[in-house]
């Protein structure tokens, strides 16, 4: 597909111009039933990463020691710079037997998936060089589908722009959760950078209308306000909020408690973000927390009022109604 071709969701995987591979490292367990007997004690991990290259030694202990501490279980790497069989040889280093990689243009661009099929199984639909639409599934008879989109955004201006465009149509015919995450090379409001020139207002505003057509939100993040800097003394330093993860209303609610961190800067001028889908808490100790992305769910007003009616309009009883109905 070509950067000006408009996308739709697809199921079936199309795969061109592309480079996939299956291997299983030493020792790995391949059996897709292992620790798996419940969804609720499976902890999904993504590990998302613009990493400037791919070639040298110290990507690769970087990321090493990214895996070795954040245990993924899916990552995702933009501007790798690194594809074909070099790509394929590079990825084979790490502990993890699915692997895919787009075409660079040149000695720019480039997006590896690495993932672990014994924890998720992963659909490769399409791809272009500034995106890769992927169908994602947990290895557990009662999980759903949902799908991903691994974003890199040109740093040109128009090429963003049609990538927008692109995203928009996309979202006229996702009636499914997904989630788009990575680099977008583009701030949403100003306290997203600091130095250098002030933000481009039109093209603030341009991105913001993309997410708000896709009906997409972000997810927030712990860690630094800024993802990218230009390693610059403090006197032309620019740093800026380029990378992030978005989602739509039906994703928020298939993973309630997913949590994003920005982890400390390595190897490049972007930081690691690393994408939980199911935090570690217990669920006996986990306090009620009324999310208000709720608000916009279609059965909400029918769920507040079948709450009331339980409790025959009894606020003492209503609120520890909603707060069970609304955690089922």
């Amino acid at each position: 597909m070509h950067q000006g071709e408009v996308e739709t969701l697809q199921v079936t995987p199309v795969i061109d111009d592309m480079h996939a591979f299956p291997y299983t490292p030493m020792g790995m367990n391949t059996d897709p039933t292992t620790n798996m007997s419940d969804p609720s004690e499976y902890h999904m991990n993504l590990l998302v990463w613009n990493c400037r290259g791919a070639a040298n030694a110290n990507f690769r202990r970087s990321l090493g020691d990214l895996i070795s501490t954040n245990h993924p279980d899916i990552v995702v790497l933009t501007e790798t710079r690194l594809s074909g069989d070099r790509a394929t040889q590079t990825a084979s280093q790490f502990p993890f037997d699915g692997f895919f990689s787009t075409e660079t243009r040149g000695l720019f661009g480039g997006i590896w998936i690495m993932w672990r099929t014994d924890h998720v199984q992963l659909d490769i639909s399409s791809s272009t060089e500034h995106k890769v639409h992927v169908v994602a599934r947990v290895n557990h008879p009662n999980s759903s589908s949902w799908h991903l989109y691994a974003i890199y955004a040109s740093p040109c201006p128009r090429e963003r722009e049609i990538l927008w465009h692109n995203l928009c149509n996309v979202a006229e015919s996702v009636n499914t959760p997904w989630v788009v995450l990575e680099d977008f090379n583009e701030v949403a409001s100003s306290i997203e950078k600091f130095g250098g020139q002030a933000v481009n207002v039109n093209r603030v505003l341009a991105f913001n209308a993309m997410l708000d057509r896709c009906s997409l939100t972000d997810l927030g993040y712990t860690g630094p306000r800024f993802t990218w800097t230009n390693l610059r003394s403090s006197s032309s330093l620019i740093m800026e909020r380029l990378d992030r993860v978005v989602a739509n209303l039906s994703w928020h609610l298939l993973f309630l408690e997913a949590m994003v961190q920005y982890l400390p800067r390595t190897h490049s001028d972007h930081r690691p973000i690393l994408l939980k889908l199911n935090p570690t808490m217990s669920t006996m100790n986990r306090p009620f927390r009324f999310e208000s992305i709720w608000l916009s769910h279609i059965g909400f007003k029918n769920l507040v009022r079948n709450s009331w009616e339980q409790a025959d309009f009894d606020h003492s009883k209503a609120i520890p109604l909603f707060k069970k109905n609304a955690q089922h």
